[in-house]
């Protein structure tokens, strides 16, 4: 993990967190979430949508997820707009970092 000296934070960036050393940053975004487990289970959706079952009041898949182990990290970043063909729009993100 970067040290604050090699990546430094923005000044509204929650105190602890860190952008993550693979991934860069949007320009003007800042950290506003930040969660990190040394282990976790996510699971993962990869196959195609199927139909919402209104009894369960959830969605059906082809295939059930897939379920993923290991370190994870969760940084949410906002920022106030970020200009996109000629349009402004809000910026928000959210990344995270699956090790098995």
């Amino acid at each position: 993990m970067p040290s604050s000296a090699a990546v430094p934070l923005c000044a509204a960036d929650l105190p602890q967190s860190q952008d993550h050393p693979l991934l860069g940053r949007v320009g003007g975004t800042e950290i506003v979430g930040y969660d990190s487990k040394r282990f976790d289970s996510v699971a993962f959706q990869t196959s195609s949508f199927k139909e919402y079952d209104l009894e369960r009041e959830q969605r059906v898949f082809v295939q059930p997820a897939n379920i993923v182990e290991g370190a994870r990290t969760t940084i949410w970043y906002e920022g106030a707009s970020l200009e996109r063909a000629g349009d402004r729009a809000p910026v928000s993100g959210r990344t995270g970092r699956q090790g098995v």
